[in-house]
């Protein structure tokens, strides 16, 4: 073979070798490779972002449940009860061992009193309560037998009373807390566990009696909670779960600073005496079904 023949063969395979591994067909098959290795990117952040709670290191998980509520009120001077039914909405975002959680609770429901406070203050037979909470927690043992130890932070509103001024009707009540709560799951089979949680919490707040124009009266002295939650969940599917649990809390609350109580008619700037609401021992039952995701 002379060599301009085999000159002329190495072009030739030279030629080739650009046309497969030219520019256009490198870009053609880079496109390519970043829309698969993109979907692909996608598809795992949905995963991670549908994961229960410890399933990955990264994840977020959600509840939305609705249920029945029982509250009873229990001072000398005055007797509440409040029933009526709730939504309550929950996300959680977790990271190896650590999770925040973020849950509000909207209630909705009748009221009923007695006793001499009440007597007074008029009555209003609608009750609304909003509980908001934010817990920040740490896992003290495994994935897949998790206890938390939760530092929680909460707003529990009761709304009872009809409009501010002289013609206003029982009375709304606003209380803060504050805690530690241990919080755990323990499971019974391949798909279902059982969930719990304890917690204890200082308690600040007021409350805004019928005809004091909207005087805050605030606890005047130390007040705690203690609650507790049992229930179970099952997973439907990878990505869903079923949940049902009961929930109660007693609170020991401190008597109320005395504000001006006025007259029931309008136009008498004096008061007439001076209210406040009496040391109370109170508690709270509570069931909720729900999804998870």
């Amino acid at each position: 073979m002379t060599l301009i023949h085999k000159q002329d063969m190495l072009n030739k395979l030279h030629k080739k070798q650009k046309e497969f591994f030219g520019k256009p067909n490198i870009a053609k098959q880079a496109s390519k490779i970043l829309f698969v290795l993109g979907i692909g990117g996608l598809s795992s952040l949905e995963a991670v972002g549908l994961c229960f709670q410890g399933d990955e290191e990264h994840c977020l998980s959600g509840r939305f449940g609705v249920g029945a509520s029982y509250l009873h009120l229990d001072s000398s001077q005055a007797k509440a009860q409040s029933y009526g039914g709730f939504v309550n909405a929950e996300a959680t975002e977790s990271y190896k061992r650590f999770q925040a959680l973020l849950g509000i609770r909207l209630g909705l429901g009748g009221i009923t009193y007695s006793g001499a406070t009440f007597d007074s203050l008029g009555s209003k037979e609608l009750a609304l309560n909003t509980d908001v909470k934010i817990k920040l927690g740490l896992n003290i043992l495994t994935k897949n037998i998790p206890l938390f130890v939760n530092v929680v932070l909460g707003d529990d509103y009761l709304g009872a009373s009809s409009a501010s001024g002289t013609t206003s009707k029982g009375f709304n009540r606003n209380l803060f807390y504050g805690g530690l709560e241990l919080q755990g799951a323990v499971p019974v089979s391949s798909k279902g566990r059982i969930e719990y949680s304890a917690g204890f919490n200082a308690i600040s707040g007021w409350y805004e009696l019928g005809k004091t124009y909207g005087a805050k009266s605030g606890l005047k002295g130390f007040s705690y909670g203690v609650s507790a939650t049992l229930g179970y969940s099952q997973d439907i599917d990878e990505r869903k779960e079923w949940y049902i649990k009961a929930i109660g809390k007693y609170e020991n609350l401190a008597q109320s600073r005395a504000v001006p109580f006025y007259a029931t008619y309008e136009g008498n700037p004096n008061p007439i005496s001076y209210r406040s609401f009496g040391a109370s021992q109170n508690f709270g039952l509570m069931i909720e079904a729900g999804i998870g995701y």
